[in-house]
């Protein structure tokens, strides 16, 4: 991670489907082509978005939603916790954010300094 923020958010189509075939699922790298899952879409991968762009296998779900956690540095949910009041971490909220496109995005910049970004 640099500056706190993992490398995996500045992947192009390429690194992502480089990935997932280290990850063992080569089946998979055109369907992330075709979706143009680049590493800051990746952030938003997870066990719900995964079956709406091609990947039903629950298994694959898994392993998959799994490494993207890995790559994110993100905690594996806590199901025993209240979905009503999710624990929020600051890379999550950064992570969450820099998902989105446009100028403002683009601006943000993790601080590890703080527990806060800008």
């Amino acid at each position: 991670m640099a500056d706190g923020v993992p490398q995996c958010v500045w992947w192009n189509l390429d690194q992502v489907s480089e990935w997932i075939e280290a990850l063992g699922f080569p089946q998979y790298k055109e369907t992330l082509r075709i979706n143009l899952i680049n590493g800051r879409k990746l952030i938003c991968v997870n066990a719900s978005t995964l079956p709406m762009i091609g990947v039903t296998d629950f298994n694959h779900i898994q392993i998959i939603a799994k490494g993207v956690r890995d790559l994110l540095g993100i905690d594996e949910p806590d199901t025993g916790r209240s979905i009503a009041l999710p624990r929020h971490n600051p890379i999550g909220m950064f992570l969450e954010r820099k998902s989105q496109t446009g100028r403002q995005a683009d601006r943000l910049q993790y601080s590890t300094d703080k527990t806060t970004y800008n």
